[in-house]
């Protein structure tokens, strides 16, 4: 019985850090995207007043 809840609380472990890196990874995609949407709309508004 112990080795089978070392082994849930191993997988668990595994799941956590799996589902944290995929967070950060799509949070980075996330601030990458924003940073691109941001430029554009600055040359937008640089264009309407040139």
């Amino acid at each position: 019985m112990r080795n089978l809840e070392h082994e849930i609380q191993q997988n668990e472990e595994k799941v956590v850090q799996s589902i944290e890196e995929e967070i950060k990874t799509k949070e980075h995609t996330i601030k990458k995207t924003s940073g691109i949407f941001n430029g554009i709309q600055e040359s937008t508004r640089s264009e309407r007043f040139t």
